[in-house]
């Protein structure tokens, strides 16, 4: 308990984004791939991370937990900028799940929405090592910094057979459109032989552990 306390206040402290950084958003182009602004945010932090440098592993720790908080933000105010809002300044008195809802959406979120943002970040962190993880600390090994490994981890995960294929579901469910829609989609989908995109990996023999959890 004391550890979580801990690194909820680290959150909370290093939770606002550098105003440079936050510039650095608006310059970008509306129709820009989100993955390849994320990437290049990443990037850009680094100019504020004082540890950049570090090889003290308390000190490594406070930067992992900083660009963890700030990641969440800078989604949040693509978000909004791509949609022509002004990003929200961070809620620096909540939880981290609530805070990404609260600055993508501009209202505060329920305690629902905020447990099944957590347990959407729980899950995908429990992920382990997967492509984006691999390319992450390869790089480390080369003893690059956190923000190069992490930039280059996003990298990665912006491929259409990695986290590119959620992209791919949201382009699906849109097509859909509706609930009464889906099952005359899926038929066709399956009869034309065509890919039907979601949750879990062709390589997997039974369903994505993952997936009973959300459900």
């Amino acid at each position: 308990q004391e550890q979580l306390e801990e690194i909820n206040q680290l959150m909370k402290d290093t939770r606002q984004l550098p105003e440079e950084v936050i510039a650095g958003l608006k310059v970008r182009p509306k129709t820009a791939n989100p993955m390849d602004v994320l990437q290049g945010a990443i990037a850009a932090l680094a100019d504020h991370e004082p540890y950049i440098v570090s090889g003290d592993r308390d000190e490594v720790y406070e930067a992992s937990v900083r660009l963890i908080s700030r990641t969440a933000q800078v989604v949040a105010a693509w978000h909004r900028i791509r949609k022509g809002q002004e990003p929200l300044p961070a809620n620096v008195e909540t939880s981290h799940a609530a805070a990404f809802l609260e600055a993508l959406w501009g209202t505060k979120p329920t305690e629902y929405e905020e447990r099944m943002m957590d347990m959407l970040l729980v899950l995908h962190a429990e992920h382990q090592l997967n492509a984006s993880t691999f390319a992450a600390r390869e790089v480390a090994s080369t003893r690059a910094h956190l923000y190069a490994s992490v930039s280059a981890g996003v990298g990665a995960l912006s491929g259409p057979l990695h986290g590119g294929a959620n992209a791919k579901v949201m382009d699906m469910l849109l097509g859909i459109g509706s609930v009464e829609n889906v099952e005359g989609w899926i038929k066709e989908r399956v009869e034309g032989g065509q890919r039907i995109m979601g949750l879990g990996h062709a390589v997997y023999k039974t369903e994505d552990p993952r997936a009973q959890v959300l459900r």
